[in-house]
């Protein structure tokens, strides 16, 4: 019987490992499944490369949702030999627009200069995360506060550096697609 391929799950803007609770649960197979952290580096590179090394060795998955795509994309530019499969889940491969790189800026300079505090920013974030059905969701938007929580302030401005400064990774799809079954980016 063959060993069953790992799988890497890079987690979102403002969220930890709980995020993929409902996949990391034991798999069956006995597959290996790590969840590496987006909130502990400023770059995606760095962020990457920390995930590349918690694999074990030979092929991996990988699954990003959010900024956890960036990372992904990353993932697949760094260690292009080593991947059996990707999954991008509400994230994008181009580079931050100039728009978004200015709204990141706003947030964290609102942040460090005490016009906003993080539970402000954190909690603005529920209702454009969840479907409008399960915005009133206490357990949900209580799980999202815990999890911004964890990731805290300096997490949060080491995330948006990341994003803000990721390069374009819309190369790096072409390049894998004859290993994939099958793949989609969704731009939200």
């Amino acid at each position: 019987m063959t060993k069953p391929i790992p799988l890497l799950l890079l987690p979102g803007l403002m969220n930890d490992e709980r995020v993929w609770d409902p996949i990391t649960r034991p798999d069956p197979e006995g597959r290996a499944i790590v969840v590496s952290a987006t909130h502990t580096a400023d770059t995606v590179q760095a962020l990457a490369a920390a995930a590349i090394r918690a694999m074990p060795t030979g092929p991996f998955c990988v699954a990003g949702f959010s900024l956890g795509g960036y990372v992904a994309l990353e993932v697949c530019r760094q260690a292009p030999a080593r991947i059996a499969g990707l999954a991008l889940l509400d994230t994008g491969a181009r580079a931050d627009s100039d728009e978004a790189t200015q709204n990141r800026k706003r947030m964290v300079a609102a942040l460090q200069a005490g016009q906003a505090s993080f539970g402000q920013i954190a909690s603005a974030f529920a209702p454009r995360l969840l479907h409008e059905s399960r915005v009133n969701d206490s357990r949900l938007v209580d799980l999202l506060g815990d999890m911004a929580r964890q990731v805290g302030s300096d997490g949060f401005v080491r995330q948006q550096t990341a994003a803000m400064d990721r390069p374009d990774a819309r190369d790096v799809l072409p390049l894998r697609r004859a290993a994939f079954l099958e793949y989609r980016v969704v731009q939200a």
